[in-house]
This record gives structure tokens, sequence and C-alpha cells, in this order.
């Protein structure tokens, strides 16, 4: 209650500076204190100064809820921005995950036999769809993550169009090699931007 303790005393000392000392109403008040009037006036003048503890009160609780308030909001901001990072990093996994698969010779058989796992998109894909995205304070880490999004679901998509290739004994060309390189490009950018907003500065 420092704060609002010296709000009051404030206040008390710019109603004796403004009101009573300049137009003599304490040289009034010093008279009719002795006087029959006396409770009057003592009545008087602790109703202005009820009023203005009142008031000092009243801005000091609206002063500690916007404290409040305000670290209600940061500590919800936070949490929306580190939810977008992890959400960012989940999507380059399963980006990157389709060329880094078709690479090994060792998973080459499943992928022909099984199809690419689905849930790697899938998972990636709900962690962004979970996200409120109209609610991110900045525009440009909301459009990333629905830029990722489409990324991972274009990446899914092509990853079963790949791995049809190998099932028929096709081999994959450079172009789309090339592809698949593009779209894990573009998803880091995305991701270092998400980051980047995210990550605070010293």
């Amino acid at each position: 209650m420092k704060w609002g303790n010296w709000l009051v005393g404030g206040c008390c000392t710019i109603f004796v500076l403004v009101i009573v000392t300049p137009t003599g109403v304490y040289e009034g008040i010093s008279k009719l204190s002795a006087g029959k009037d006396a409770a009057a006036w003592v009545q008087a003048v602790g109703s202005i100064i009820a009023i203005l503890a009142a008031v000092a009160v009243a801005a000091y609780q609206n002063h500690h809820e916007n404290k409040r308030r305000s670290r209600e909001i940061n500590t919800a901001m936070y949490i929306r921005m580190q939810a977008a990072m992890w959400a960012s990093d989940m999507a380059v996994a399963a980006i990157a995950s389709v060329p880094g698969a078709l690479q090994n010779d060792e998973q080459l058989p499943a992928l022909a036999e099984f199809g690419f796992p689905q849930h790697t998109f899938d998972d990636a894909a709900a962690t962004i769809d979970r996200l409120p995205l109209h609610e991110y304070e900045s525009a440009e880490v909301a459009v990333a993550l629905s830029l990722l999004r489409t990324l991972i679901r274009g990446s899914q998509e092509r990853a079963k169009i790949l791995v049809e290739l190998l099932r028929n004994g096709n081999s994959i060309t450079e172009i789309m090699w090339e592809d698949l390189e593009e779209r894990i490009e573009d998803a880091l950018k995305h991701r270092d931007l998400i980051h980047a907003i995210g990550t605070p500065t010293a």
C-alpha cells in the first residue's frame, strides 16, 4: 500500500496548497474551530479528506489491476510463442524427413511396401491446427504457421507420389530432389522467422 499512501498524502497536500492556503480557508477554519460551528467544519474537512482517500484507493486498485492484467497478457503471449516455435520445429522435422527417408537404403524396402509414415505429417499439421492463429499479436507468425501447414500437407502428398514411383521400380529424378530441398528451405525460413520473433532479445 505504499503507493496508495503516497497518493493520499499527495492529494491532501495539493488540497492544502491549492485550495486551503490561497483562499484563506485555513484562517477561517482556525477562527471557526473554537466557535459553535467547529463540529460542522471538522465534519466537512473530514468528508473532503475521505473523498480524496477514496479516489486515491480507487486509483491504486486500478493501477494494481492493470499491472495484473499486463502480467497475464505477457504470460499468455509467451506461452503462445513457445507453442508456435515448437510447432515450427515439428513442421521442419516432418518435411525434412522425406528426403532423409528416401535416401536411406535400409528404409526403402519398407517405404515401398508400406508407404511413408503418415503420422509424422498428421501430428505436425495437427499441432499447428490447435494453435489460435487469430490470437497471435504478430501477423507474421500467424502467416508463417499457415504456410508451414501448407508445406506439411504438400510434402505429405509428394512423399506418397515418390513412394509410388519406387514401388513401380522408377527412380527419383533430380528435379524431384530439388523440389524436396526447396520445401525444406521454405520451411526453415518460416521456422527461423517464428523463432526470431519469439526469442526475447537481451
